[in-house]
């Protein structure tokens, strides 16, 4: 019967045991090395726990306590935790460690363990204040997880539930056991603690449409409306402030003055086009009708505009710079003059010897000039005439058809015309005339004196020698008869000849287009024609004097019966039978006198100054 009733009983345990064990029988083969983690969310598992064959006769026990022997241990779990399984064999022993679990790991909380920071009521985000917060994850329990550690970006940060953060970020931390893993998320905000700087801002010409932004961590309240966004949105001109405050500081206030300005563009670019002529005067104004709050030219001037003349402020790069309100804009222009003439430069100033009339000369070396124009100094310098450029010249010449170089010397300037603008050029150095006097003197010589040197106003030539020249037959033609130094300004002609011309002369230092046959010379006017006191005309003696006269000539002759005067042309300007002839009224110049006597007819000649 008591056999009986063990079998009864190994019956019943084995029908009990098919109960309870789960369709889910987990093997675990001796050795094995590490925790065998497992999750018994669904129901206990049945383990089945079997020794190395090289074991011996095994006994087993969990958690220390005796559990049978054998090839293997049939266990099934109650509760969740850890069960130390060990099996031990002659003297040996080895043993696998089973962590049970029923859920996941619980979730955690946050905590600051160090540096300054704050964590909103929900412990999902973290304020840093400090440069480094650390943050600890709290109600972990050791037995409740295999793993846990600290996450950003999906990379394992530490495997402390202490973690240091330095930057803003999303953080998480993760506990994990073999029923699943359980995140905490974190996000990490750096708040600022220097107050926000805003800048005063300009529209110019352009819609006004501004953000303001003062950058987030902060508490706001706007002024004026009393937004209490991060950012506000500007449309009209003011003064806009915000005060801002933290967790981390007490904060403060910033503001900004937003102007916007509608104005005309400046504009100098219509007036810029083709070279202008020297004279031309420009009115520069960027925007004329409209006045700006203030304006600077690149030459110092503030007025709205200025003017520019050519022959004054020239050419070149001018700009403004206008300001409206708080707005600058900046316009410019490149003016272009046509430049004036150059000075041109006398080459000589004489008397000729042909024609008895002032003469001036100079080269033509520049081109585009239209004409020259002749001054002569009277009170001051006085146009007296215009000579038209020629094509190909080299050289042009003026005639002074009314200044007597018998008289006075003269001195002249010459000033060049364009041709496209009309414009004349700053007159030349004046050059001006050699005057000399001639009176007979005793013993048949005639003196004469140089009055007026030749004058280089430019300093350029001072005459240093005089030569001495004869015209014999007072028709233009001269020849090189003496020279003195130019220290001495007069010079005594002997025996001179009967009807002929003097002249004194210098030779210039420069060239002149074609040379005359005495060089670059310039001429005085010619003295008297010397005639003897006692000139034999047809066998008639005839005396005259003085001669050259202002005027007034005494001839003496036997027997005269009538004197006629006629002028360089043959014609008659007087008849008389008067030995004294009165010829003030005549211009100055050379004049043939007939003398009919009852001996005959004879002619001299008469030199009125």
């Amino acid at each position: 019967m008591k056999r009986l009733k063990n079998v009864c009983l190994l019956i019943s345990l084995l029908l009990c045991l098919s109960t309870t064990i789960k369709a889910d029988t987990i093997h675990v083969y001796l050795p094995i090395s590490g925790p065998q983690n497992y999750c018994q969310s669904a129901g206990f598992d049945t383990f089945i726990i079997h020794k190395h064959p090289a074991y011996g006769a095994t006994l087993w026990n969990i958690n220390g306590i005796p559990s049978g022997s054998g090839d293997s241990l049939i266990y099934i779990p109650t509760s969740a935790g850890s069960f130390s399984i060990i099996a031990t064999w002659a003297g040996n022993s080895f043993g696998v460690q089973l962590n049970l679990f029923l859920v996941p790991p619980p979730h955690s909380t946050f905590q600051i363990n160090n540096g300054s920071g704050h964590l909103n009521l929900t412990n999902d985000t973290l304020w840093l204040c400090d440069p480094t917060v650390s943050i600890s994850a709290q109600g972990l329990v050791s037995t409740d997880v295999t793993t846990f550690g600290w996450y950003a970006s999906g990379s394992l940060i530490t495997s402390n539930s202490l973690l240091p953060i330095t930057t803003s970020g999303v953080y998480y931390f993760q506990a994990d056991n073999s029923c699943a893993t359980t995140r905490d998320t974190i996000v990490a905000v750096r708040l600022p603690v220097t107050l926000p700087v805003f800048n005063d801002t300009s529209f110019c010409n352009t819609s006004l449409s501004l953000v303001l932004d003062p950058g987030p961590g902060w508490n706001y309240a706007w002024t004026p409306g009393g937004a209490t966004t991060q950012t506000l949105l500007v449309t009209t001109p003011g003064t806009y402030s915000v005060n801002v405050s933290n967790l981390c500081t007490v904060g403060g206030t910033a503001s900004l003055v937003v102007d916007h300005q509608s104005y005309p563009v400046p504009d100098l670019l219509y007036l810029q086009g083709n070279a202008m002529c020297a004279d031309s005067v420009v009115v520069l104004d960027p925007s004329p009708g409209y006045t700006y709050s203030s304006y600077m030219w690149s030459g110092g001037a503030t007025t709205n505009s200025i003017t520019i003349s050519g022959l004054t402020g020239g050419g070149g790069l001018y700009n403004v710079t206008v300001s409206q309100g708080t707005c600058t804009e900046t316009a410019s222009v490149f003016l272009t003059y046509l430049p004036l003439p150059s000075k041109p430069a006398l080459c000589v100033a004489t008397v000729d010897a042909a024609t008895g009339n002032n003469k001036l000369t100079w080269e033509v070396s520049e081109t585009g000039i239209a004409s020259y124009n002749i001054y002569q100094l009277t009170s001051g310098y006085t146009l007296i005439g215009n000579v038209p450029n020629v094509a190909g010249a080299t050289t042009l010449s003026f005639y002074d058809l009314v200044t007597n170089p018998m008289a006075s010397a003269a001195r002249y300037k010459i000033a060049a015309v364009d041709n496209t603008c009309g414009l004349e050029s700053d007159q030349s150095f004046y050059h001006g005339t050699i005057k000399i006097n001639s009176n007979p003197g005793t013993g048949g010589v005639l003196d004469l004196t140089v009055t007026d040197q030749y004058v280089d106003e430019s300093g350029t030539y001072v005459p240093t020698k005089y030569y001495i020249l004869i015209d014999s037959l007072n028709n233009g033609n001269l020849t090189m008869k003496d020279s003195m130094n130019a220290v001495f300004n007069s010079y005594t002609v002997t025996n001179p000849v009967q009807g002929a011309t003097y002249v004194i002369s210098v030779q210039l230092p420069w060239a002149c287009g074609a040379k005359t046959n005495f060089g670059q010379m310039s001429f005085s006017n010619k003295s008297m024609v010397y005639m003897s006191v006692d000139e034999l005309q047809n066998n008639i003696s005839i005396k005259i004097y003085p001669n050259p006269s202002k005027g007034i000539f005494n001839i003496e002759a036997k027997n005269i019966i009538r004197i006629e005067v006629l002028d360089n042309l043959g014609r008659r300007v007087l008849t008389t039978n008067n030995p004294t002839i009165d010829m003030s009224k005549q211009s100055s110049g050379i004049y043939n006198a007939r003398v009919y006597t009852k001996a005959g007819v004879g002619n001299c000649k008469l030199v009125v100054e």
